[in-house]
This record gives structure tokens, C-alpha cells and sequence, in this order.
């Protein structure tokens, strides 16, 4: 059952603070998702309105690991002092083209998990508590408001869970690589942190 849909006017009259998603809900691959640029500047160019893209893609600026970069991360956390710090562990993260989805951060991860033992210490990525007292901490503490703020994301296990868990609305984004079967299968599972409250679409706004 599709989440029930939410307007542009109930989303500017009950909230403050808007928290988005980058892959899948802003863009797709290289691709514009349509409305999104229009809604983020309509957000922009309202004072009262903050503004943060929290996405936990780190292909835009660092390589993907490959054998030689895994036996050297291996190899350092084999000295117990050297702290294991992750970016995310999502596993995929949406394609140039739809329907095609890329490998992310986390596939890495667990390979460095497997071959050191390790787990780590810190993940900064959604729906870890690093980022939401990140984000917390660039609004004025007098403005912010957890009940104000609503989160905009594709993934229920990192963008829903992680809004859920910091007390935002969440609003499901139709345009990356979560589908109507996985919050159904959310549902019979129990899961709620996983299930949205909303769901909307920006070309329609």
C-alpha cells in the first residue's frame, strides 16, 4: 500500500527544516530528478526555511576500493589503535539509467570486516546517530525542532530509518532504488523505523 501522498503546502506550512537525500531523490546518476531543483530553490529562497543534503555517497570524491587499497586497510587495523571508520554501509546506490543500480560503500566494507575481523568503530553514514547530531548542530538550537523537520530519501533501511530515529517525518521518494514491495515487506515484517509516513513526488508539486 502506497504511503499517503503529502503537498507542497502542507510540507511549507508544517515544516521548518528540510533534510534530502542526493542519489535517487535529487538525481539520478547525472540526471535531474524532475521538479527537484525548482523545490530546493523555492526552499532556498524562503529565510525562515534550512536546508541540508545528507546523502552517503562517497563515490563522488574518493575511489572504490580494489585488492591492493584492501590488503593496506587490512593490514593498518591489524594494530588495534588504528580506529576503522566507515562512511556508510549502504550496498547499492542508484545508476545513470533506471532500473540499474551501482555498488556502494558497503560491499567494501564488509570485505575489510572479513579479512581483518574488525568491525567499525564508527559509521557516519544514515541512519547512524553521527550524522543527526551532525546536522543538529549547523541549526540554531532556538529554530530546530525534531517535530518541524522532515526527511526526503528513497532507502527505508537508511534515509527512513535514519529520520525515524532522529523524530523527523519521512517522505519516500519514488525515484530511486526502494520500491512499494519493500515497504510492504517493512510492514509484514514489523519494521516501522523502515516505513514512511508520506510519500510525494517533486514533478508534481
Amino acid at each position: 500500500m502506497l504511503p499517503p501522498n503529502i503537498s507542497k503546502k502542507e510540507l511549507l506550512s508544517h515544516f521548518d527544516t528540510f533534510v534530502f537525500d542526493a542519489d535517487g531523490v535529487l538525481w539520478t546518476g547525472d540526471i535531474p530528478v524532475p521538479g527537484a531543483s525548482e523545490w530546493i530553490n523555492t526552499l532556498l529562497d524562503d529565510p525562515e526555511k534550512s536546508v541540508f543534503i545528507t546523502t552517503n555517497n562517497s563515490t563522488k570524491t574518493l575511489e572504490q576500493y580494489i585488492y591492493p587499497k584492501l590488503m593496506k586497510a587490512a593490514n593498518f587495523l591489524a594494530d588495534p589503535s588504528v580506529e576503522f571508520l566507515v562512511s556508510n554501509e549502504d550496498a547499492i546506490f542508484p545508476g545513470p539509467i533506471p532500473g540499474m543500480v551501482l555498488p556502494e560503500t558497503g560491499p567494501w566494507s564488509a570485505a575489510i570486516q572479513n579479512v581483518s575481523g574488525r568491525k567499525p568503530d564508527i559509521v557516519f553514514g544514515k541512519p547512524h546517530k553521527e550524522m543527526g547530531d551532525f546536522l543538529k548542530s549547523r541549526v540554531d538550537p532556538g529554530k530546530f525542532d525534531s517535530r518541524r523537520t522532515v526527511m526526503f530519501g528513497d532507502r527505508l533501511d537508511t534515509d527512513m530509518m535514519f529520520g525515524k530515529n532522529n523524530g523527523f517525518t519521512t517522505v519516500w521518494m519514488p525515484t530511486g532504488v526502494g520500491s512499494l514491495l519493500d515497504i510492504e515487506k517493512a510492514r509484514q515484517a514489523g519494521e516501522t523505523s523502515k516505513i514512511p509516513d508520506f510519500t510525494c513526488r517533486f514533478s508534481e508539486f
